[in-house]
């Protein structure tokens, strides 16, 4: 008489059975539990001091990325190519940052933080003055003229970031609300002009000036934006000698003669 092999339990694999089943069960869960908790935890982002080692290196990474952005705009350019231009790993560079938008945002940042008399415009809390205002557009178009490179960046992704969803479009659409009204408030204080007719001077002035950075990157030899600008000043009214002269730590006069 042939003897009836054993039935296999329901939910045994082959061979095995409910006690060693349930054994591997209980070993492989934990491990798959903990590798979705390390999928979704919060990475630890650097935050280094400007004078560290790190604060330089992420000071490096940030250039780095400018110079990737002035030549294909940051929509071409990829974090491993960042982290390549920079001398750092890709896992290096994500120390320092949450992803590429916020490091298209600290760029950007850097770019408008170059001297002394930008970061003195845009961390001024109340309304600028021709001791501000002034000055800084003459810093910021010399140093753009020893930099085309940081033009060309500023020209490409203040273009990308008319796209409303694009990283960008909040701090370039506060960049220019705050830098018209307080260029504004300036233009009326030297000039004497209404809020309303400051507030249109004040918009073509920037229209104005976009538009030549955009003629002088093409053509720099013939095209002089230090001396345009001056022009335009004084063509609404303001003597922009006078207040170089009245400021000559932030206006630089030695430049202006």
């Amino acid at each position: 008489m042939k003897e009836e092999s054993p039935k296999k339990s329901a939910g045994s694999s082959g061979g095995g059975n409910d006690a060693s089943t349930a054994r591997e069960r209980s070993i492989r869960r934990p491990s798959n539990v903990r590798a979705r908790s390390r999928n979704h935890s919060a990475r630890i982002i650097h935050q280094p001091k400007e004078d560290t080692k790190g604060g330089r290196t992420k000071e490096r990474i940030l250039d780095a990325a400018l110079r990737l952005f002035s030549k294909s705009g940051s929509n071409a350019v990829s974090i491993r190519a960042i982290a390549s231009e920079a001398g750092i790993s890709h896992a290096g560079l994500l120390r320092y940052f949450t992803n590429k938008n916020d490091l298209i945002i600290q760029a950007i940042r850097r770019r408008d933080m170059t001297t002394d008399s930008a970061r003195s415009f845009f961390a001024h809390t109340g309304e600028s003055s021709s001791e501000t205002v002034i000055p800084w557009l003459l810093d910021s178009i010399r140093n753009n003229i020893e930099n085309p490179g940081i033009v060309a960046t500023f020209v490409k992704l203040s273009a990308e970031a008319t796209d409303a969803n694009h990283p960008a479009h909040d701090y370039f659409q506060k960049r220019y609300g705050t830098f018209t009204r307080r260029l504004a408030h300036g233009i009326a204080e030297l000039t004497d002009s209404e809020a309303d007719k400051a507030l249109c001077l004040a918009q073509e002035f920037i229209a104005y000036m976009d538009g030549i950075q955009i003629q002088w990157l093409l053509d720099p030899k013939n095209t002089d934006m230090l001396a345009d600008a001056r022009d335009f000043l004084e063509r609404i009214g303001i003597d922009v000698q006078e207040i170089v002269e009245r400021y000559p730590k932030r206006g630089n006069s030695d430049d202006e003669r």
